[in-house]
């Protein structure tokens, strides 16, 4: 038999991204990305919490922008499981965030409410992207490289990283 190993990534000759190098993080909260109408139309503001390796000098740094699971009806950016996965990556070198979006189906729980709930935090990630990318096009605070933006979550936010692949026309 004959195993081999792919790597999806190319090698950068250092242990950074690989293995945590960085032993404090600095932690950015409510940073605000966005805003839309809720599920009552009511305007709710988009925040975020960027975690960032603490000294970093890096000028062109990944970005991971994580969701939070809940059924898209609870949860939120600061719950414990996105902290630890916030901090980690950080501490690898990654610039992570952790994004709330827009929560709530309505009644009855049916199938067009539901794809509708999907659509609107798939939504809120897509605004999360167009932050960080206009971010690097100006300011460049968050100091990331636009051209690589990592979209993911767990449960409900992994419904969204996926749905922000198949939703790519700007209507959608």
């Amino acid at each position: 038999a004959f195993v081999s190993t792919l790597y999806a990534q190319t090698y950068c000759g250092t242990s950074r991204y690989d293995t945590e190098i960085f032993s404090a993080v600095t932690t950015t909260s409510d940073v605000v990305y966005g805003q839309n109408l809720d599920l009552n139309n009511s305007m709710k503001i988009l925040k975020m919490d960027v975690y960032q390796p603490t000294g970093d000098v890096a000028t062109q740094r990944p970005v991971i922008i994580l969701a939070h699971g809940g059924s898209f009806i609870g949860g939120s950016k600061t719950s414990a499981d996105q902290v630890t996965l916030c901090t980690r990556f950080a501490k690898r070198g990654y610039v992570v965030a952790t994004i709330d979006y827009r929560l709530g189906m309505g009644f009855p729980i049916n199938q067009t409410n539901a794809q509708k709930a999907v659509w609107r935090a798939t939504q809120d990630m897509k605004a999360a992207v167009r932050f960080f990318r206009k971010d690097a096009a100006t300011t460049n605070t968050y100091k990331i490289d636009p051209n690589f933006v990592f979209v993911g979550g767990y449960s409900a936010g992994a419904f969204m990283a996926v749905q922000y692949a198949y939703l790519d026309q700007p209507s959608e």
